[in-house]
């Protein structure tokens, strides 16, 4: 038996995050740990291969990670942060101020040199005005 995956989460302020989730996930598998007070999870049963490995917890973002586990099974993360998560509420609008139902949203990520990363995304429809209401 390999031995578990562990790891320590905080949040920016080096904080423990406790009350969160921690899943890892590969072929066919899903294995869930709770992130304890002290911000330490442990996951048992691991498999060698890769796995996708999710951290959340109540009003921080989920950060997302893949885990490469070796036949000895020994790995080591690094402390995860968490980020607090943002929200942006809005109302939108045709160009003749009519609330539209469902309209398409454009996201763009970047890279940390600036880049754009691409993705898929559903567009707004053309002539589409957006105004952000409080």
């Amino acid at each position: 038996m390999l031995p578990p995956l562990r790891g320590y989460v905080l949040t920016p302020d080096w904080l423990p995050v406790s009350g969160g989730a921690v899943t890892l996930r590969s072929l066919g598998s899903e294995r869930v740990a709770t992130i304890g007070p002290t911000g330490r999870f442990r996951i048992t049963g691991l498999t060698p291969g890769v796995h996708d490995v999710s951290i959340s917890a109540p009003g921080f973002m989920t950060h997302r990670l893949k885990v490469m586990v070796p036949a000895s099974g020994i790995i080591s993360l690094p402390p995860i942060p968490l980020w607090e998560g943002s929200h942006l509420r809005m109302r939108v609008f045709s160009p003749d101020i009519q609330p539209l139902t469902s309209p398409g949203i454009v996201r763009e990520s970047h890279d940390v040199d600036g880049r754009p990363i691409p993705e898929r995304s559903e567009r707004a429809p053309r002539g589409v005005m957006w105004f952000l209401t409080s």
